[in-house]
């Protein structure tokens, strides 16, 4: 069976002053995207609840009423997310509402472009002059290599990405700054790129103008919160005329869900464990409060492309809307960690996938995995903490990936790192009672990873300020001794000696 190991990716804040007792949003900066927020808001809301309580020194069962909690942490929270979240879910239907009673599309264009700046300036403030920067900038260059008849746009446009982030991280923006507009400049680079490597192959004929140019860049639907959509995805959206129920009943019911991921992240993952010194349970506790605002965050993505327009899908004369930004289930309940890296965010899996993954595989299988790996942490920054996470990541999740196919090989059953198939010809199938043991043991051992490489993405805001390095990620690591990279070295060994 001829499988594809590389279809893998792996993944800013409020400062403790800046949130008020009463926690009222007027006051409140929202230049920071919510995946921080939400986090901040867990610290702030237990700093002002349990401060007074010594949980490591006296580590006795506390009686806490849920009722209290959900009033006290659910409902503040849900208010500070709705209205967080709500001018860009309106901005987005205003952009869909455009392109679908007849606007000329310059003015749909024009609207996406401005929708997009005011979302900027919303979360941002002044920083979104780096963003309008790099645009230009991005523009510039393709424009000038269109007129040079240039044939690598797209490794053009690497390199320039790749050199605009540095120089404004190493040289130019404070930390603090970097921070907060570091996703939305990940999310612009991802499109640049992509449209220099389209430009490239033929799937874009020609280079846009500045105007659909600008409206693509700034798109309201994936500029704060993302996800990467392709330039033709963008032209659908503003050429659409199809709008139903389905459309906003799908727009709505993500929102619902990226709001159920919030309170699994601020209110429900900081009881889980509270009493207990045992570190593991505390670093799943951790790990499982950072991957549930990521969820939020991927839900939330997943409600503005929606009401934008994108994910439109016709099947026997019915129009549905679907643009899946992550698979949770596929996460908590692994089959292997190479799963959990496609299933965190499938629009980065694929764009790793085309532009980096397909255009380095020549140099080989694992080559080509880590330069994978190693493209999603710098389109991510100059960050320890998460370049240390995604790299082991690539080896762990390459481990696993060669040991499995090996056992599979070995005994003919369907225990590979990828669910099997089903014209697979193994003997032992997927509800063999064995089979089954050996996926249970694997997906156990996901979870211990998952547990381990999370442990770092904390709530301490004195750090997040500034980024976490490399003494915060080795102190994390330590804690637990290490274990991750011990039992990933024992696996190495025996995939070496089968």
């Amino acid at each position: 069976m001829d499988l594809d190991f590389g279809d893998y990716d792996a993944p800013d804040y409020f400062t403790e002053d800046m949130i008020p007792e009463d926690m009222d949003l007027s006051d409140l900066d929202l230049s920071n995207i919510p995946e921080d927020v939400l986090e901040q808001l867990m610290a702030k809301y237990f700093q002002n609840n349990y401060e007074t309580y010594d949980y490591e020194s006296d580590p006795q069962p506390v009686d806490i009423s849920y009722v209290e909690h959900f009033k006290d942490c659910g409902l503040p929270t849900l208010q500070q997310a709705i209205q967080i979240i709500g001018p860009l879910l309106l901005l987005s239907v205003c952009v869909k509402l455009s392109a679908v009673t007849g606007f000329p599309k310059v003015l749909v264009h024009l609207l996406s472009t401005a929708t997009g700046l005011v979302s900027l300036y919303l979360f941002f403030h002044t920083s979104l002059h780096f963003l309008i920067t790099f645009s230009i900038l991005g523009y510039s260059l393709l424009f000038l290599l269109d007129q040079t008849n240039y044939q690598r746009k797209g490794a053009a446009c690497a390199v320039m990405c790749l050199l605009y982030l540095l120089t404004l991280e190493l040289f130019v923006a404070e930390p603090t700054e970097w921070h907060k507009v570091r996703g939305s400049q990940m999310i612009l680079a991802m499109k640049i790129i992509s449209m220099g490597f389209d430009l490239d192959t033929g799937q874009i004929p020609s280079l846009p103008g500045p105007v659909e140019y600008q409206g693509y860049c700034f798109c309201v639907g994936s500029v704060i919160f993302g996800p990467w959509t392709s330039y033709n995805s963008y032209l659908e959206v503003v050429q659409s005329s199809s709008l139903n129920w389905r459309w906003l009943f799908s727009g709505i019911f993500a929102v619902f869900l990226s709001l159920i991921c919030l309170l699994l992240s601020t209110c429900v993952s900081s009881i889980l464990f509270m009493t207990t010194e045992y570190k593991w349970l505390q670093a799943y506790r951790d790990a499982f409060s950072f991957r549930t605002s990521h969820y939020f965050v991927s839900y939330a993505s997943e409600a503005t492309a929606i009401l934008v327009g994108f994910g439109e899908t016709r099947s026997d004369d019915k129009i549905t809307w679907n643009i899946p930004v992550a698979r949770p289930w596929r996460v908590e309940i692994p089959r292997s960690l190479g799963e959990v890296v496609v299933s965190w965010n499938l629009p980065m899996h694929h764009w790793l996938k085309a532009y980096v993954f397909k255009i380095s595989r020549p140099l080989g299988q694992f080559p080509a995995v880590l330069l994978t790996f190693m493209a999603s942490a710098m389109l991510h920054g100059l960050n320890f903490q998460l370049a240390a996470v995604l790299i082991s990541l690539a080896f762990i999740s390459y481990i696993e990936f060669g040991l499995r196919k090996k056992l599979a090989d070995a005994f003919s059953a369907c225990i590979l790192a990828r669910s099997c198939k089903p014209e697979c010809v193994h003997n032992y199938r997927t509800f063999h009672p064995i089979v089954l043991l050996m996926n249970l043991v694997f997906g156990l051992l996901t979870i211990f990873h998952l547990a381990y490489l999370g442990v770092m993405f904390d709530t301490d805001s004195s750090l997040q300020e500034e980024g976490y390095d490399m003494s915060h990620t080795l102190n994390k690591w330590s804690e637990l001794d290490y274990a991750s990279h011990y039992v990933a070295l024992v696996t190495f060994l025996c995939y070496w000696l089968i």
